[in-house]
């Protein structure tokens, strides 16, 4: 199990999938975020939590799908913080959608918890191999 968990999190053929991957989620995330608010896709029961979540699986796929290490952690965390930041503006000109401070809130809580969950699987990964 670990075995393909390593395979997953650290082999550098994998980055080029989790980058379509990575790509695909924005895409995803783009068209229900800006789909006028009488369509508007929900997941949960809370949009708060559908922020924090998408924004948590964004980032672990762009960590994964980038070089591991610092550079890449905060190129991830960072471009998806402006991404975040760029659908809440974005949602301030579409019919029944607006710009809301703590939904982008929502999608930085949702940063650090992918970065958090990839972090923590790489060093259990990397611990068990020892």
């Amino acid at each position: 199990m670990l075995k393909h968990l390593q395979t997953l999190l650290h082999e550098p053929g994998m980055r080029r999938r989790w980058a379509w991957l990575w790509a695909a989620l924005c895409v995803a995330v783009a068209v229900a975020a800006l789909a006028p608010g009488d369509v508007a896709p929900t997941v949960t029961a809370s949009d708060k939590v559908d922020h924090l979540l998408s924004f948590a699986v964004l980032t672990a796929a762009g960590l994964l799908a980038l070089t591991p290490g610092w550079r890449g952690s905060m190129l991830a965390a960072t471009s998806m913080l402006a991404y975040g930041v760029l659908i809440e503006l974005l949602q301030t000109q579409i019919p029944g959608r607006f710009g809301d401070a703590q939904d982008a809130a929502a999608d930085a809580v949702g940063v650090a918890l992918g970065v958090a969950l990839i972090t923590a699987l790489r060093r259990l990964v990397r611990l068990h191999k020892r």
